[in-house]
């Protein structure tokens, strides 16, 4: 019996095979949130790492995938990755399950985005998961985002001034909002 658990995040993909003693190997690939990257490159670096195990055909993969997860994507990738039903897809119920094994416990998975689950017997509660554009508030991407905005409110006076704007402008060897946000957009956003 071969199974493969992949972490599919927004940086990368990490893959693990597990045999019946245990840990087999490891294997990486790119960035494979569907979120951040589309289901198209998802499911090329998804199936990079799990085909970088080398152990040819695993009978079944669990996927911790970011976001926002439903059957589509778990079908998708059962597609991507030739086997059908045999793909469970899901990321903050398998860190739960990691962390409480199948017991009572909150868990919150910060990274790209954020989502808790809390579960204390039959009851579970779900917040958060919504993707890097409507919410994941502590994540990795908003954090980052919010102390942009709020620097350069700083710098245009429309926030009480601070050490954000003058600690993000010098990271940026900036002088001031306007070569700031030219710099930004070409550095996050690749614009010329």
């Amino acid at each position: 019996m071969l199974i493969v658990g992949v972490d599919a995040g927004g940086t990368k993909t990490e893959a693990v095979l597990l045999g019946d003693g245990g840990v087999v190997s490891f294997a990486y690939a790119g960035p494979s949130n569907p979120a951040s990257v589309g289901l198209e490159v998802a499911c090329n670096n998804i199936r990079e790492a799990v085909e970088g195990l080398g152990a040819g055909r695993p009978n079944a993969v669990g996927l911790g995938v970011a976001g926002l997860v439903d059957e589509r994507l778990a079908d998708s990738l059962g597609r991507c990755l030739g086997l059908g039903d045999a793909v469970f897809v899901e990321d903050v119920e398998a860190a739960h399950v990691s962390a409480f094994l199948f017991g009572d416990g909150v868990v919150g998975v910060l990274g790209t985005g954020g989502s808790f689950l809390g579960v204390k017997g039959s009851a579970k509660v779900r917040v958060g998961g919504w993707g890097h554009l409507l919410g994941d508030e502590g994540g990795t991407y908003y954090l980052g985002r919010e102390a942009l905005r709020r620097a350069l409110r700083e710098a245009e006076g429309l926030d009480s001034p601070g050490y954000l704007a003058e600690d993000v402008f010098k990271y940026y060897g900036a002088r001031g909002t306007n070569f700031c946000t030219r710099y930004i957009r070409r550095r996050t956003l690749g614009e010329g």
